[in-house]
């Protein structure tokens, strides 16, 4: 057994909890979707080299940039706190695809993954009324985000 799981545990819920005392109900539930979705990549073996990187020109902000074996993913954390309503996954518009094309571009274009290969993924979260992560590699495509109507 590993035996940083339990402490990375712990931790994760000692800061929920001093985000549910502090922060918007809604800012709280994305942070940690994100801390969530963290996790399950690092489980996948992806190495997060970023993490809510906003783009220079505002396009977006990109919620986890993870290295793995196929290349890099730009991926995108959708969370709700219960499925009865609507899934996460109906957040992401072409718009939104458009814009995190433009970050993705501009964060390559800036850094040492140039050349690497990569992907838009997207990790959704729903918190209850139990825990269900999914994540789906390769979500969108670059081109078909860029031809989206601005």
């Amino acid at each position: 057994m590993n035996l940083l799981r339990p402490l990375c545990l712990l931790s994760d819920a000692i800061r929920r909890r001093a985000r549910r005392k502090r922060m918007d109900p809604g800012q709280a539930l994305g942070l940690e979707a994100e801390d969530l979705a963290h996790r399950l990549l690092q489980s996948k073996g992806f190495t997060v080299v970023a993490r809510n990187w906003t783009a220079k020109s505002h396009a977006a902000e990109i919620d986890l940039i993870a290295l793995g074996p196929a290349g890099l993913a730009f991926v995108e954390v959708k969370a709700r706190a219960t499925g009865e309503f609507s899934e996460p996954e109906r957040q992401i518009t072409p718009e939104k695809q458009r814009k995190l094309a433009a970050a993705a571009a501009e964060f390559r274009h800036g850094s040492q993954y140039r050349s690497t290969p990569f992907r838009f993924d997207l990790v959704t979260v729903i918190l209850e009324p139990q825990l269900r992560l999914a994540h789906y590699e390769d979500a969108w495509r670059v081109r078909e985000a860029l031809a989206a109507h601005p």
